[in-house]
Formats: C-alpha cells, structure tokens, sequence
C-alpha cells in the first residue's frame, strides 16, 4: 500500500467489485422449453430466471454454470456453449454488481427437481417465457440467446432494482 492509499480506499475498490456469476440456459429442443427458476431467497428473490450463481473461487466458469444447475434443477447441463457476458450494475440499491458469463446447452440429463430452499424449477414453453416476472433488462437481451449472437451488455439499476440504463458492447 502506497503512503497516499489509506486502508478504507482499499476497501472500497474491494466492495465495488463485481461478483463473477453464471447462467445457463437449457433448451429442450424436442419440447421447445427452457430450463427456468423462481428464486425463493437472495438477490433477485420473486423473480423468474434461468439458474446461476456465483462461480466459486479456483472454479471455471463452465464448472460453476453446471453445478449451479444441478444444485438448483436436478438437471446436469451438457455441452455448454458460452454465448454471451452480462455485467450488472446496482449504485444506489443493496444489491451486489455482477459481471455474469450466460451459457447455452441443449443437451442434459437428470431428473427435474422442482424445489429446492433457493428456488422452484420449471420447464417453460419458448413461447411462455414471463418477462413481466423477470429482471427488467432481460427481454433486451435474452432474443440473443435464441439467435445465437454472441454479445455483451452492461446494465445499471436504481435503489429498487429498477432498470435504467443499457449499455451495448457488442
């Protein structure tokens, strides 16, 4: 530490940085359903989504996008593709900024486990996807997803988790 830095400053760079996370989305083709959850507890609790979470330290991204669904769903994602990367912002909310890795996998094995203590799974018809019951910022970006563009997008929240601004890197 430089004689300028003083150990809050240090802190605070610390707190700003975002949590590595990943979603993975699991699409069977045969049924033309995606893998979702209802999140029960924790950030972005009541709202639907695709399962995730944080990586783990020394834990690939890939490595955290299927633990993460299996530990959520029962099902065990296989071939994944990374499609996209997503970085969300939260300046004034409680919520914690998050740079996430989404991959993409239409093979998978495993039986559905439809709850757990985190969140309630479902098979979802592509055409019955509940935007209105996600994040704002998710039908700006999730068409990509389906199309099989890459893409990365930054999005910013106010103090109540509410969409503000987007960000289109590519």
């Amino acid at each position: 530490m430089s004689k300028s830095e003083k150990p809050q400053d240090k802190l605070k760079i610390k707190a700003l940085k975002p949590k590595r996370t990943v979603l993975c989305f699991v699409i069977d083709q045969q049924e033309q359903q995606l893998l979702m959850i209802l999140k029960k507890r924790g950030q972005g609790a009541g709202k639907w989504n695709m399962p995730g979470g944080k990586a783990n330290e020394n834990e690939t991204l890939e490595a955290a996008a299927i633990r993460e669904t299996k530990e959520e769903t029962g099902i065990t994602p296989t071939n994944l593709e990374k499609i996209g990367e997503l970085e969300f912002f939260f300046p004034k909310g409680n919520s914690w900024n998050n740079h996430c890795t989404v991959f993409r996998a239409y093979d998978f094995s495993g039986c559905l486990q439809a709850s757990t203590e985190e969140c309630d799974a479902h098979w979802v018809k592509l055409a019955e996807i509940p935007f209105s019951k996600m994040w704002d910022s998710d039908q700006r970006w999730i068409h990509l997803v389906f199309e099989g563009r890459d893409f990365h997008r930054q999005y910013t929240f106010d103090e109540q988790d509410q969409f503000q601004d987007e960000k289109i890197l590519f």
